[in-house]
């Protein structure tokens, strides 16, 4: 059950090469809120397990614009007695790049808690990761490369590149930084799919392949986001399959989109 939380936090040594295509267009404004239900595939049925939002927020007084990203999930209440889980993300983001420039990680599972702050450090080529858990605490050191993302700034990231200029099957790698490991991943573009997104009604969409250079955590080629192919790019699904079963984040609500 834990293992399937982790796909909402998925979404490599480590230096990305010159086919990491740049972000051109931005989908998103401060101001923006998404929510989402985690199901999961359990005894031959869904089960809607925990609420997802995310928000996005202007953070003034910068010389060049910030804006500090949020994730907060959380085990719906009938569910907390079997496992309670509450993950809180923030990352700081260049507005325009979305390059992460510090993350904190605020999570409480069973138990067991865990608070971080990563520190990306580009002209050194390091993150500084800080570490305070129910074990014990940890100071580290991990190399990066220029445009090494977070697991926040990486779902931004994908929805501020123009999938209408590349060809069905395109492919490029992305390093993102993760549980204190830079993972090496491909995103490979799959065309238009029309999906249920909710509210939002039946919307055309991008269909994004996730891919990870070994198992780790999800199975491999088992992975998929969908965006809508339009301005705002909005994620409407993620899926992904673990040993112990599948997972689907599905948008539930939207407010204050820019386009």
């Amino acid at each position: 059950m834990r293992q399937a939380f982790l796909v909402m936090l998925l979404f490599g040594t480590t230096q990305l090469i010159a086919q990491t295509p740049v972000p051109n267009k931005q989908a998103f404004q401060p101001g923006e809120k998404l929510k989402y239900t985690v199901s999961y595939f359990m005894s031959s049925l869904w089960t809607d397990l925990a609420g997802l939002e995310m928000n996005i927020i202007n953070v003034p007084g910068k010389e060049k614009p910030i804006y500090r990203l949020e994730f907060n999930a959380s085990t719906f209440s009938s569910w907390d007695s079997y496992v309670k889980i509450r993950h809180s993300y923030q990352t700081w983001v260049d507005a325009a790049s979305v390059k992460p420039l510090i993350m904190k990680q605020d999570s409480d599972v069973k138990g067991h808690t865990k608070k971080a702050k990563y520190s990306f450090k580009y002209k050194s080529k390091l993150a500084e990761i800080e570490l305070e858990s129910s074990d014990a605490p940890v100071k580290t050191k991990v190399t990066i490369a220029d445009n090494t993302l977070d697991i926040v700034s990486l779902l931004y990231y994908l929805r501020n590149l123009d999938y209408n200029t590349y060809p069905v099957g395109k492919t490029f790698p992305i390093s993102v930084l993760f549980l204190e490991r830079v993972l090496n991943m491909k995103i490979k573009y799959l065309g238009k799919e029309t999906i249920d997104a909710g509210k939002l009604g039946k919307k055309s969409c991008y269909k994004l392949a996730l891919e990870l250079e070994r198992d780790f955590v999800v199975k491999r080629n088992s992975n998929f986001l969908w965006l809508t192919a339009d301005n705002n790019r909005v994620p409407v699904l993620i899926s992904a399959i673990f040993k112990e079963g599948e997972v689907k984040v599905k948008l539930t609500e939207t407010n204050g989109l820019k386009n």
